[in-house]
């Protein structure tokens, strides 16, 4: 890639550093969205925020961490979601092995 733009200086730890917080900021967006209070504004291409008491209440339950500031226009938010869109551990399918060994003794009892 330096023989092709020998001016550039970007790196493989530049490109992961930008993918990093992009998806950082998607799922902070895609989080307020999934709440009630919090709605896309189509025509700045961000989220918006039915009252500031909502916001103080999500940032301080439920994200103390600031990613993304409703209000603030995020164009790339509906190409992220096909990027990011699934792209999260849930825990919704996790068993331990207690449950691993139960499921077995009941295969066996048929």
């Amino acid at each position: 890639m330096l023989e092709a733009f020998p001016t550039c200086t970007l790196t493989a730890k530049h490109s992961k550093n930008n993918h990093k917080r992009l998806k950082e900021k998607y799922q902070h967006a895609s989080e307020m969205l999934a709440c009630s209070g919090f709605g896309w504004n189509s025509e700045k291409q961000c989220v918006k925020v039915d009252s500031k008491d909502v916001l103080d209440a999500w940032m301080k339950f439920a994200h103390p961490t600031k990613f993304y500031t409703p209000g603030k226009p995020f164009p790339l938010f509906r190409r992220l979601e096909g990027i990011f869109g699934k792209d999260r551990a849930t825990g919704a399918y996790v068993f331990s092995g207690f449950d691993a060994e139960e499921q077995v003794n009941e295969e066996n009892e048929y």
